[in-house]
């Protein structure tokens, strides 16, 4: 897409909310998955998913997922 000059981005707030998980703290399939990648970590509320994820992220910890394993 880049090469095209396009967006590989979402391009509306619709679809940033279904592709972010960041945006998705709330659903029971995301949190399962964060959780099951940091079992140690409150995931009570959006909000914990939320920090949960981002520890993932500056961890690098999605690097060594697999596509089914990542929050996505």
């Amino acid at each position: 897409l880049r090469e095209r000059g396009e967006s590989s981005v979402p391009s509306t707030i619709a679809d940033e909310l279904a592709t972010n998980p960041f945006l998705r703290g709330d659903e029971p399939g995301l949190r399962a998955r964060v959780h099951a990648a940091m079992a140690d970590e409150p995931m009570d509320t959006p909000a914990q998913v939320f920090a949960a994820t981002r520890k993932l992220k500056d961890a690098k910890v999605y690097k060594s997922m697999t596509d089914a394993e990542l929050p996505l």
